[in-house]
């Protein structure tokens, strides 16, 4: 809904536009580039030391982009996986880039392609390891999305068992953390077993961080980083979203580690690991922090930029924040005229169990938006608030969306709040927000940092 000559619409938009610049993770690789190799005491471009590039996930080939011309130097066989539609962008570009294999490998779920992925960086690092030993240079580019995009299973479980364990984890509102505590003790090459294979090698990462609160070891299921989590915590996390009994190799499978006491993965502390160093070059933060200086320059007075809890609630974070907004709003409103806003950025999650056979479509970040909608149509009576989240990636959840705004506008022309409050408990946001015209769609930026959600309301 557009008040006078400000439409909340174009500055949500203008907004996230401001987000994905921010945390753009080439840029933000040029920024830590001379840092991490200064505070190391190492040159990358000494022509005695060989170097290799691995770049994984979302942000795989900006990331490789901006290294290997920071680089400016040959390189010793090299992978990049790549989801498909940034692998056939980078194809059109004519780019090529010497002794660098850029393969597909997908995502949200890992496919065949992702597995001959993982098998090649497998192989590229283990055998540079043994060639160079401590003069190797392993530089490794891991973004969000790197868990699926890199799968190796483990021996005795195949692609069909780890592909049906993160659908029913996905579907079930599993966080972050505990998805990649089970792919970590289903999978090869997580939980710092990739940094295991790179041997005495000189490892330097660098991530962009799709994880709030920027966990080493759960962006990408840190392949370089040690790992706290258990067997027994993994086979924990199947029990609590009742998966155990549909995923019956998985479940086995763990429980043996667990009755034979297997080995672990990399646990903090282990020397296995000593020759690796992180770099943050990209968060949600950045994100957010991008959103709230666009709001200043749009002269939005933003009342709180702030990072949601580790497991949170799509439709949670829409009402909660709706809530806030209509607190703060009864408080100031008459104060001056314009408009507020406030940003939250993460992971919400959808747990469709309660939907059952008539599960619809959507992503977190468009439940947000219609539970958020529902709250101030319905509690508040706030047809002036406007809702929008966005993910970061381009795409929100399984859908082409990469996010949506509503406003009571988008709630009428999709039926009304009663239609929208039916699609809300079927969790079919996509298809009552693509019918009312709220959808948002960008294709995939490059930039993997998460969800950045904005409600805004007018002072007038």
């Amino acid at each position: 809904m557009a008040v006078g000559t400000f439409d909340p619409r174009e500055a949500a938009a203008r907004m996230f536009r401001a987000a994905l610049r921010a945390a753009d993770p080439a840029a933000g690789l040029d920024r830590c580039w001379d840092r991490a190799w200064s505070s190391r005491g190492i040159d990358p471009r000494d022509p005695d030391r060989p170097v290799m590039v691995i770049s994984v996930g979302k942000s795989s080939i900006e990331m490789a982009r901006a290294c290997l011309e920071r680089l400016s130097r040959p390189v010793e066989p090299s992978v990049v996986a790549a989801v498909p539609e940034r692998l056939a962008a980078w194809h059109a570009s004519g780019t090529s880039w010497p002794g660098v294999e850029v393969m597909p490998a997908d995502h949200p779920l890992p496919t065949e392609r992702s597995i001959a992925a993982a098998s090649r960086i497998a192989d590229r690092v283990a055998r540079f390891a043994s060639d160079h030993g401590e003069r190797g240079i392993v530089i490794a580019l891991i973004s969000g999305g790197g868990s699926a995009q890199m799968c190796l299973p483990e021996e005795g479980l195949m692609l069909e068992d780890v592909r049906e364990v993160n659908r029913l984890l996905q579907g079930r509102g599993a966080g972050i953390h505990e998805l990649n505590c089970v792919r970590k003790h289903t999978e090869r090459l997580k939980g710092g077993r990739l940094g295991v294979l790179a041997g005495r090698a000189t490892v330097q990462v660098f991530v962009a961080s799709d994880v709030v609160g920027n966990d080493l070891g759960v962006v990408a299921s840190g392949p370089f980083a040690p790992d706290s989590t258990t067997y027994a915590q993994a086979l924990d996390v199947l029990d609590r979203y009742e998966v155990s009994g549909t995923c019956d190799r998985v479940a086995a499978y763990l429980s043996r580690a667990v009755t034979d006491g297997w080995s672990e993965t990399v646990k903090p502390g282990e020397p296995a690991l000593d020759r690796v160093d992180h770099e943050v070059v990209s968060s949600n933060a950045d994100a957010r922090h991008g959103a709230m200086q666009e709001a200043g320059r749009l002269g939005i007075r933003v009342v709180g930029c702030t990072e949601m809890p580790v497991r949170a609630s799509a439709s949670g974070v829409g009402r909660l924040m709706v809530d806030r907004m209509g607190s703060w709003l009864a408080r100031h409103r008459g104060e001056a005229g314009g408009w507020a806003a406030m940003i939250e950025g993460g992971e919400p999650t959808v747990d469709t169990r309660e939907a059952g056979e008539s599960v619809g479509e959507g992503g977190p970040s468009q439940e947000v938006v219609l539970a958020g909608a529902v709250r101030a149509g319905t509690a508040l009576a706030a047809s002036s608030m406007v809702v929008a989240s966005f993910s970061t990636d381009g795409i929100d959840g399984p859908t082409d969306a990469a996010g949506a705004i509503a406003d009571s506008g988008v709630i009428g022309a999709g039926g009304g709040l009663s239609e929208a409050i039916k699609a809300l408990q079927r969790h079919d946001s996509h298809g009552f927000l693509g019918r009312a015209g709220g959808l948002v769609r960008t294709g995939p930026t490059g930039v993997n940092v998460n969800h950045v959600a904005m409600v805004f309301g007018p002072l007038a």
